[in-house]
């Protein structure tokens, strides 16, 4: 009587690899986040150059999403107000009427969660924030394919 052919495959240390893959995917993230940022700060207008030394991007991490979070905190220098007021969402999505006079929409994005005043046509919308995250996201995605596979080998 034959025993036949045995093949014993041990995996590999699963845990290790996936603890890999989260630090080569997070280290990534933090590397596009810095894209991203030199990307809007190269597509902001400029008039004092407040809003676009206010841009940040944060790179953060809990058990199972690592989110990149990008805004421009710029105030106005209003005399008599502490601060001045936030200007960057205006930059971004413009005046108009629910973004009608806001020009290019990004995948389906729209003004909806701004107010505007339904007497002044208002200021066409210059995006930056949006422009750096969506015409990037292919360069992202290559990059973290490209991170995943390193840490696999």
């Amino acid at each position: 009587m034959s025993e036949g052919i045995r093949i014993e495959i041990e995996a590999p240390d699963t845990e290790a690899m996936v603890q890999k893959v989260r630090t080569a995917v997070y280290h990534q993230m933090q590397v596009h986040a810095e894209t991203m940022k030199a990307y809007a700060s190269s597509h902001v207008p400029v008039r004092t150059g407040r809003l676009q030394q206010s841009i940040t991007a944060e790179t953060s991490q809990d058990a199972d999403t690592v989110t990149v979070t990008m805004g421009a905190n710029a105030r106005s220098s209003s005399k008599g107000r502490s601060g001045g007021e936030m200007y960057g969402p205006f930059v971004e999505h413009g005046t108009g009427q629910r973004g009608e006079a806001s020009g290019k929409s990004y995948k389906g994005h729209a003004n909806e969660d701004l107010s505007y005043n339904a007497s002044w046509p208002g200021m066409k919308a210059q995006p930056f924030i949006r422009p750096a995250v969506y015409d990037l996201e292919d360069v992202l995605r290559r990059d973290l394919a490209r991170a995943i596979g390193k840490a696999m080998e």
